[in-house]
């Protein structure tokens, strides 16, 4: 069905789990043939080839993730951005060790990848070293 579809949504929860759910069950290689990929939240996190998440009520620290790398780039989001210390902090943190830019999506922002030109729409904040 998946490799049949035009769409694939990607939808929000534990982007960890979802990772391991999509390889276990050998949907990668189905996935990433597809057109066009949606995530939100969660679905937006697991496509990037490594991604962080800052600590709030799912996870007690800051941690890195390794994703499905249907992104493949050194491109880091932070989701549902408020712009609190916590999640300032976790951007400064990844932007010292990791890239050189983190897109701080809000709630009513978006990101547009295609063919590597990058897209905001609506509410993002774009961080730099």
């Amino acid at each position: 069905m998946i490799k049949n579809s035009d769409i694939v949504f990607l939808t929000g929860g534990l982007p960890e789990v979802a990772v391991e759910c999509v390889l276990n069950k050998g949907l990668l290689s189905s996935i990433g043939d597809s057109k066009i990929i949606i995530g939100v939240s969660a679905g937006a996190l697991m496509q990037l080839s490594n991604y962080f998440v800052s600590p709030d009520k799912d996870y007690p620290q800051f941690m890195y993730f390794q994703g499905l790398g249907l992104i493949n780039k050194n491109f880091y989001i932070e989701v549902h951005y408020e712009g609190n210390d916590v999640q300032k902090n976790g951007i400064k943190k990844v932007l010292k060790e990791k890239t050189d830019t983190v897109y701080a999506i809000k709630d009513t922002g978006g990101i547009i990848i295609d063919n590597n030109m990058i897209t905001l729409r609506g509410d993002v904040v774009t961080f730099n070293k």
